[in-house]
Parts: C-alpha cells; sequence; structure tokens
C-alpha cells in the first residue's frame, strides 16, 4: 500500500467515524474540498501536506458515540 493509499483509507475512517464526506476532511484540513478526489484519482501530495492533514485528524478526534458514552459510565 503506498502512502497515498494509506492516507486516503485514514481519511475515509476518519470521515465515517466523524459523520461527514472525505472531501469535507481536506476542506476541514485547509486543502480545499477537492483534496480527497485528487487523492483518489492517484495525484500525488507533498510530504508536509500528508503531515498536516493527518494532523488536523488527530487533533480533532470523531466524536464518541452516545452508546459508547454511556457503557462507559
Amino acid at each position: 500500500m503506498t502512502e497515498i493509499e494509506r492516507l486516503v483509507s485514514e481519511i475515509e475512517t476518519y470521515a465515517r467515524r466523524s459523520g461527514i464526506s472525505p472531501s469535507t476532511v481536506g476542506e476541514r484540513a485547509g486543502q480545499g474540498g477537492l483534496f480527497y478526489r485528487r487523492l483518489k484519482e492517484g495525484r500525488r501530495a507533498w510530504p508536509d501536506t500528508i503531515e498536516k492533514v493527518r494532523r488536523y485528524m488527530s487533533d480533532n478526534p470523531p466524536p464518541v458515540p452516545e452508546a459508547t458514552k454511556s457503557e462507559a459510565a
């Protein structure tokens, strides 16, 4: 799996857990709404851009589902 394929997978997982579209992840990370589509088309991304998107996802974790919160209590 290439670095871009890994990033696409990470974005898709984050988006699913956050209840948003993958293109919204790119937009919120400061890369624009077309960032995800470009990655899916096989376009490249600079290492610092990849790190920026990963940092955004790390700094803004998906919300914990209510069912999980009540189970932990």
